[in-house]
């Protein structure tokens, strides 16, 4: 059977067993444009390519537009109308999304962990610190270099917290780097880790599908350091009804499978939190 490929009105002739044939008239409607904003450690992680078309396979009305920032970029985008649904992770700034009347419906969809990196000379010495709190402090002591996003995206706020956490402020120190300029994602900060012998906080999914040379593991497991995602729909999205129908799909037994067989070189980047 004749499938069009794209929207508008297409014409063809049947014939028919009397001998007998006729025009026909096909409309395809477009799709729905639906824009999900979400964070730059998904798409780094390559999950939204297999996430989003087997949205699109159990919603063919739908196309789902994916927008990469960070949690605090993408709740930003939410509060202009500029999303209809949001995949973030910042569980603070997403309580106060919602309380302050820009969202609803947030669910907790999956989590994975962020683990300290750093050059694997570790000139801090922290990779035999007890914990990810005296790390801080540690580095802090020790004025190794440390990269910060500094756009307030999930990690970004995650980062700050453990800083805080160590009673201690790097802002304005010469060896704390803060990324500028348009490129803040997850896998820039790693490149530039890398590139500058430096320490930096990355969620897992990203370490594992954009490992850097000269950059190794110093800490994981902390429960501080778990990394929960939740779904948000946004109020006054353009597509209310694709935002409710995506919220409801990723958190599906359909969609949670799908989150739970992404592996890459053998890891599960996700845990499903739903089934």
């Amino acid at each position: 059977m004749y499938k069009p490929a794209s929207a508008g009105t297409y014409y063809a002739r049947a014939k028919f067993d009397d001998g007998t044939s006729r025009v026909l008239t096909l409309v395809v409607k477009p799709k729905i444009k639906v824009i999900l904003a979400s964070t730059t450690s998904t798409q780094d992680s390559g999950l939204f390519g297999v996430l989003v078309p087997a949205f699109e396979r159990a919603y063919p009305k739908y196309d789902l537009q994916v927008v990469a920032v960070g949690s605090g970029a993408a709740m930003e985008m939410g509060k202009r109308d500029d999303a209809d649904v949001l995949l973030v992770h910042s569980p603070a700034a997403e309580k106060a999304f919602v309380a302050d009347g820009y969202g609803m419906n947030r669910l907790a969809v999956m989590h994975n962990d962020f683990l300290l990196v750093g050059p694997s000379a570790d000139p801090a010495k922290v990779k035999s610190v007890g914990d990810i709190v005296a790390c801080f402090k540690q580095m802090y002591s020790q004025g190794d270099k440390f990269v910060s996003r500094g756009d307030k995206s999930g990690t970004n706020v995650k980062e700050l917290a453990l800083w805080s956490a160590a009673g201690v402020n790097p802002a304005g120190k010469s060896w704390y780097i803060v990324m500028e300029g348009a490129d803040r994602g997850m896998g820039a900060a790693l490149r530039l880790s890398a590139e500058k012998d430096a320490y930096t906080i990355v969620d897992r999914a990203t370490w594992v599908t954009n490992p850097q040379s000269g950059l190794v593991t110093m800490q994981q497991g902390d429960d501080v350091l778990k990394n929960p995602y939740s779904v948000i729909e946004v109020i006054g999205a353009r597509q209310p009804a694709g935002a409710a129908a995506f919220s409801t799909w990723i958190r599906s037994r359909v969609g949670q499978a799908v989150i739970e067989n992404y592996v890459i070189r053998g890891q599960r980047l996700f845990l499903p939190d739903v089934y």
